[in-house]
């Protein structure tokens, strides 16, 4: 079925019931109205027709008055029967007055702009084989309708046993050309045969939240996919005006589209330009598609290693300001002379030693070190007040940018807390923190990634808590490969030597093949040198716009290096040159000849 628009689909004692005595109006799914309800517009000229033409309602006042074909009122005592009617309302918001004329309710249309991933069978012939946990269509393509493994699908219309193959589950595979859904748990199916009348439906289920608050309570939608139904948005049961014995919500409201496998979707008043509801419809911009950056088909697996030693942490501080000479309250966070950042741990004063350093205030307040804090090296130190750990435990390799945005999409649809911290964040309802352009991870306002994988280091950018992008100097690597001889010699070497330092403005001679030649540092300062220890290859990192061992106009130029292996009982001595270029694929090969006439009795 469809919306109803036009009132000579809905009768009386069918779609529709009205009762004097009560003065309600309900709504019922039958004949031509399915949930996918009735404009208002259409219920107040079928309930126009009904007055004009009853003549038991004649004697009654009319229950709605218009005001725009998106805003009506429920008058003179009148209003909805029940919720389940309320909920069949489409495109439009009301209000409800008492007998006096007082608001007692309020109900804003909401409307979502823009498409929502979804699959949907329509109605076809669906065959059930239970302990396969199948769902076989006679006709068409599951896959072809846009289903696909790890969604959330709900079937519908099969009539064996009072229904119970009308699940919602999530899809195991899709085979047989893609008419064959094997679903993962398959609780409650049994053995049917299909009539026609069935549906598979994976359509985005989306909600939302009344309160700006990090412990908000989330409602869903009462359908699934585009959204077009009223909330209720302001309560006063006795019209008084005063709101201890409902509630006004009109000041909030915040929409959330977060389907796993799905870039997540989230709409609010500030992106509609709206500060109050008030009783009309609004429409709200949310667009989901296929999120290519999700590392596993099934959400439960990102709940597993390496995912689940991946954290949140979210740390209290306000302000975020450069120190002045002035009082602080305890949760300032200021950045002093230094460029090192505080917070004010004891409400005071912050004197002028205070603001060039301030481990040297001598005024009334307590400042100590934001644990928020972050150096990038060469750059300089900046606030954050999200924290995501990439590695918990310490013990694994750090994570690669996607297992760490697969694992916060995950949590960021827990109904939990995900607060690694003293706090408490229920995770549908937090901000996103991430998200990808390209193959670049881009942090959102105060967000920053502790134990990433450094050969992640060029493609992460971290904004600060001032809404400030930051990213590390650029850092190339060099990978240096081994022979087969130098890998079975037990005592094989290897050394990165600048092959000259002959760079702008500077000659000192340090030279490879000289006594004061140099051995290249690496990304954390430390010799380019080692033991082969039976490695066939070896990388290194390079801070290729910061290091300045050849002099102080070499940072951001190639390298010219000559790097060199020896062995003892298989490794000949060998050297090669390369370059070390703004690349992560800067390669060299040392492959020494096989040693015959070493000895050492």
């Amino acid at each position: 079925m469809a919306l109803i628009v036009d009132p000579d689909l809905l009768a009386q004692g069918s779609e529709v019931t009205i009762t004097t005595g009560s003065k309600t109006i309900t709504l019922n799914i039958a004949g031509d109205l399915s949930t996918d309800g009735v404009t208002l517009k259409c219920l107040y000229s079928f309930l126009k027709e009904e007055w004009k033409n009853d003549a038991a309602l004649i004697k009654f006042p009319f229950p709605m008055t218009p005001i725009t074909d998106e805003q009506f009122e429920f008058v003179n005592g009148w209003d909805l029967a029940n919720d389940a009617s309320r909920y069949l309302i489409r495109t439009a918001g009301w209000a409800v007055r008492n007998t006096g004329g007082a608001a007692t309710q309020m109900w804003s249309g909401i409307i979502s702009l823009g498409s929502l991933r979804s699959a949907d069978s329509g109605e076809a012939t669906i065959n059930v084989v239970a302990v396969a946990k199948t769902f076989t269509r006679t006709t068409g393509s599951f896959t072809t309708d846009g289903f696909a493994p790890g969604q959330t699908v709900t079937f519908s219309g099969f009539t064996a046993s009072a229904g119970v193959n009308n699940i919602t589950d999530v899809i195991s595979t899709i085979t047989g050309s893609g008419t064959v859904i094997t679903v993962v748990t398959g609780t409650g199916m049994v053995d049917e045969s299909g009539t026609g009348n069935e549906r598979a439906n994976a359509s985005a289920q989306a909600y939302f939240i009344q309160a700006d608050t990090a412990t908000a309570t989330t409602t869903n939608f009462q359908l699934q996919g585009v959204i077009n139904q009223a909330v209720q948005v302001m309560s006063d049961p006795n019209g008084d005006g005063n709101y201890v014995d409902g509630y006004d919500r009109r000041s909030f409201l915040k929409l959330f589209v977060r389907e796993w496998g799905d870039i997540y979707a989230t709409s609010a008043l500030t992106d509609i330009g709206v500060t109050a509801l008030t009783y009309q419809a609004y429409r709200f911009p949310l667009t989901t598609t296929a999120d290519p950056k999700i590392q596993e088909v099934f959400e439960t697996d990102a709940d597993l290693a390496p995912y689940d030693d991946v954290n949140i942490t979210w740390i209290a501080g306000t302000g975020f300001t450069q120190a002045a000479v002035q009082s602080y309250t305890s949760g300032d966070v200021l950045q002093d002379g230094l460029g090192r950042w505080a917070i004010c741990s004891v409400t005071g004063t912050l004197d002028a030693a205070g603001v060039a350093d301030y481990t040297d205030n001598g005024g009334g307040g307590t400042f100590v070190a934001f644990t928020g804090e972050r150096q990038i090296p060469g750059v300089g130190y900046f606030p954050f007040s999200i924290i995501v750990d990439g590695n918990v435990d310490d013990t694994d390799p750090n994570a690669l940018a996607e297992i760490i945005y697969t694992r916060v999409q995950y949590q960021l649809r827990q109904a939990g807390d995900i607060d690694e911290g003293s706090g408490t964040r229920n995770g549908k309802v937090t901000s996103l923190l991430l998200s990808f352009v390209g193959d670049s991870l881009i942090t959102k306002t105060g967000v920053w990634i502790d134990d990433y994988n450094t050969l992640d280091v060029n493609r992460i950018t971290f904004t600060d808590s001032l809404g400030v992008a930051h990213n590390f100097p650029y850092t190339a690597s060099l990978t240096i490969n081994f022979g087969a001889n130098l890998v079975a010699d037990a005592d094989a070497i290897y050394r990165v030597f600048f092959t000259n330092d002959d760079a702008p403005g500077n000659n000192a001679g340090a030279d490879y093949g000289t006594s004061s030649a140099v051995i290249v540092d690496d990304a954390t300062a430390t010799d380019m040198s080692g033991t082969v220890g039976a490695q066939s290859s070896i990388t290194h990192t390079y801070a290729y716009d910061s290091n300045v061992q050849r002099g102080a106009a070499t940072g951001g130029t190639d390298v010219p290096i000559t790097v060199v292996g020896i062995g003892l009982g298989t490794g000949q001595f060998v050297s090669t040159t390369g370059t070390i270029a703004r690349s992560t694929s800067n390669a060299v090969s040392l492959v020494a000849a096989l040693e015959r006439n070493y000895q050492n009795p």
